[in-house]
């Protein structure tokens, strides 16, 4: 981290960083968040050219503030060698969660009940169809549904004016959605 910065509880922030280490001849890196060294923020995965500022998206689901600290690593960065597009005809909402992150998260939440671990794989599959499942006839589901239906991702301030069911399915849609392009 550049500087010291405090995110406000259930708000979400891009701030700077830069890569210290970086191996001499590559100049493009995977960069994953490290939860072993903040576990209140969650951080994006992304593709990163080391060789400029690196911009870190973090997002606070927490109801109490977070402060990360100037020179604290959050993350920890792969170097690539080869960036492919696959599949460039999909639409991120037709995207179904690999089988590796399914079965990475079962691994991690293996102490929860069968009915417990079928309740939370629920969020780890956000499509549309899901979602006109969940929706029932919650006029802020039918909001966002509206938005996938569309194709546009709206501006964080249109989705800032919802209450937190808007904030909080639009949040874990988008991140899960980010972590798919990176895959």
């Amino acid at each position: 981290m550049d500087e010291d910065v405090r995110i406000p509880r259930n708000t979400e922030a891009i701030v700077t960083a830069h890569l210290e280490g970086k191996p001499d001849g590559l100049d493009i890196f995977l960069v994953e968040p490290d939860a072993s060294r903040h576990e209140d923020a969650l951080v994006a995965k992304c593709l990163v050219d080391g060789r400029r500022t690196v911009p870190v998206r973090v997002a606070n689901l927490n109801v109490n503030r977070v402060t990360l600290k100037k020179g604290e690593a959050i993350r920890i960065c792969e170097p690539v060698a080869k960036v492919t597009k696959l599949n460039p005809g999909l639409k991120s909402a037709d995207h179904t969660t690999s089988p590796d992150v399914l079965q990475s998260f079962k691994k991690t939440w293996n102490h929860l009940s069968e009915e417990e671990m079928r309740k939370a794989s629920r969020f780890m599959t956000p499509t549309k169809d899901r979602l006109r499942e969940e929706q029932g006839h919650d006029k802020d589901l039918q909001l966002v549904r509206q938005w996938l239906d569309s194709g546009v991702r709206p501006k964080w301030q249109e989705i800032s004016r919802h209450g937190p069911t808007v904030k909080g399915y639009w949040l874990r849609y988008y991140w899960i959605n980010c972590r798919r392009s990176v895959e």
